[in-house]
């Protein structure tokens, strides 16, 4: 077999939240979304006015809904490229992961190989993704979010630094050490409740083992001395430190050190505001009033208000494209604001993970 035939090879556990721009969406009725750029090649024409509500937004590409893709492309000669996007392989290991069918004969006929890995043909295979309408939000409170996610109203213009959302995708697990106090657990519990039922994308529970958990709250003070972060060895009030990767966040410690502070109240009020801006990558903002927990104040009346909690809702909707840079966030909202006035429907966003 020439061993310089040319392949895909997609395995189901590296599927990204966006996909390239090359890439076709089939639908179990035949029809597919393509990008716009393959459309024009194809087609020959532009997307018309009454078309609009065929179109998705998919990470940066704008994908349009076809219902002959095949026939269209017999007659320019653009078959093999379609087809060539249509077959899928993926390695005998994996292949034996995720089907529990055993190989036959005509799966065999079919077989690629690469190095020392053989390639399975998958004929049934469909990405997985969730399609969710844009969601419209006002221009106030969309100000106000890019400046908490993305620093767009107080960064300064010689930091290069390229900010992006960052979320929770799992739900949270968190563990209460046996050094905090019962008090500031309390508010923890509270808060925590509140959020997840107001907010169905973001699951907080409890765990009494550490080994279950994500998320560790301790305490410091004079009974008490382990930290569970290393990187909280210079924290001298309440302050948390996340990890993530690719924009979600997979486990978070905070500490509450009381070493030096010791009014409870007042403490309580910097617990909540720690906690909520940990659920994120949220940085303060004097677009909010001095009491919300997202502002840069340092007022000691601190509240988780009704803005706060539609920031939070809105960081937790999937009426966008996730975990991207503002400039990608900044123009599919263009691209939905113009898609909806211009065809009175929502434009579509597709979500894998």
């Amino acid at each position: 077999m020439n061993r310089y035939i040319y392949f895909i090879v997609i395995l189901l556990i590296s599927i990204l939240n966006c996909y390239s721009q090359n890439n076709i969406i089939w639908n179990n009725d035949g029809t597919a979304y393509i990008p716009l750029k393959m459309y024009r090649t194809i087609y020959h024409q532009d997307v018309l006015k009454e078309d609009f509500d065929k179109l998705k937004i998919k990470g940066n590409d704008t994908l349009v809904l076809v219902d002959n893709l095949i026939k269209k492309g017999n007659k320019i000669g653009v078959k093999r490229r379609v087809i060539s996007e249509r077959r899928t392989y993926m390695t005998l290991k994996s292949f034996k992961q995720h089907y529990k069918r055993p190989l036959t004969k005509v799966d065999s006929l079919s077989f690629k190989f690469n190095n020392n890995d053989t390639l399975v043909l998958v004929k049934d295979y469909k990405p997985r993704g969730v399609s969710v309408p844009y969601e419209k939000v006002d221009s106030t409170l969309l100000e106000i979010y890019k400046d908490v996610v993305y620093r767009k109203y107080h960064s300064k213009k010689s930091d290069k630094r390229k900010e992006y959302m960052v979320l929770w995708t799992e739900p949270i697990k968190l563990y209460f050490s046996e050094s905090v106090d019962k008090e500031y657990e309390q508010v923890i519990r509270n808060l925590s409740m509140k959020i997840s039922n107001e907010i169905d994308s973001l699951n907080i529970s409890f765990v009494s083992n550490l080994e279950e958990s994500n998320y560790v709250i301790y305490q410091i003070d004079e009974n008490h001395s382990h930290k569970y972060s290393k990187n909280m060895s210079a924290n001298k009030y309440i302050n948390f430190h996340s990890y993530w990767n690719k924009g979600k966040i997979y486990d978070t410690k905070l500490e509450i050190n009381t070493t030096t502070f010791k009014n409870a109240e007042v403490n309580k009020k910097y617990l909540m505001k720690s906690f909520i801006r940990s659920l994120g990558h949220f940085y303060t903002t004097s677009k909010v009033p001095c009491e919300s927990v997202f502002s840069n104040c340092n007022g000691q009346k601190i509240t988780f208000g009704e803005t706060d909690l539609k920031l939070l809702k809105y960081h937790y909707s999937y009426g966008i494209c996730k975990r991207t840079p503002l400039e990608t966030f900044e123009e599919n909202h263009e691209k939905a604001k113009q898609t909806f006035l211009q065809t009175g429907r929502p434009l579509y966003f597709i979500h894998v993970d």
